[in-house]
């Protein structure tokens, strides 16, 4: 990341995603799989945009490549303005994890994060390649949905250790309300 090698410019980058580049992107990274229902927070930055509480604002959603069929969760987002989903990256199934390990993937996802004002996440080491980057994060520790299975929740997510030691670091925003969400937002994006 470091490197910058592979930036190409943010009007180059926008138009994959027909995205306007004068518009701050929020950077919606996926937790994969079925750990929780993450369309609710997605829904919940559509309300703040059609809302105005985040203007001039537009979303890319990066699918989990862990998982497979996670890009397709997503796609009823794609029918809404200011949202895509990034289906860019191809999962490599001869490794176990499907991870994509070309240069190509790597670049992609340094685009991502250095064109992004801000990258939200559910208590992913995103916030690494995030801080690494420049790129200020956001991490969900909250639930909407009332009296949710324990086992769908949020919070689950950031009982790992590694996850508590990144968070330790001061690098990313840990938010646990709906209200808490949408300051950070609007202080982040307010800046630059």
């Amino acid at each position: 990341y470091s490197a910058k090698k592979g930036l190409i410019p943010r009007e180059e980058f926008f138009r994959k995603f027909n995205f306007d580049p004068a518009k701050k992107l929020i950077l919606y990274v996926s937790t994969g799989g079925d750990c929780c229902d993450e369309t609710d927070y997605l829904f919940l930055l559509k309300k703040y945009m059609e809302t105005g509480a985040l203007k001039e604002t537009q979303v890319l959603i990066r699918p989990h490549l862990k998982y497979a069929g996670d890009r397709e969760r997503f796609h009823s987002f794609e029918k809404h303005p200011n949202f895509a989903v990034d289906a860019t990256d191809i999962q490599n199934e001869s490794l176990r994890d499907n991870w994509d390990i070309s240069e190509r993937h790597t670049m992609n996802l340094c685009n991502s994060l250095v064109h992004a004002a801000v990258c939200i996440n559910i208590g992913s080491t995103i916030m690494l390649d995030a801080a690494a980057c420049g790129t200020p994060s956001i991490n969900i520790n909250f639930d909407i949905q009332k009296n949710i299975s324990p086992h769908r929740s949020t919070k689950r997510l950031f009982l790992s250790d590694y996850i508590q030691a990144a968070v330790r670091t001061g690098g990313t925003r840990v938010v646990e309300s709906e209200n808490e969400f949408l300051s950070a937002l609007m202080e982040i994006l307010s800046c630059g």
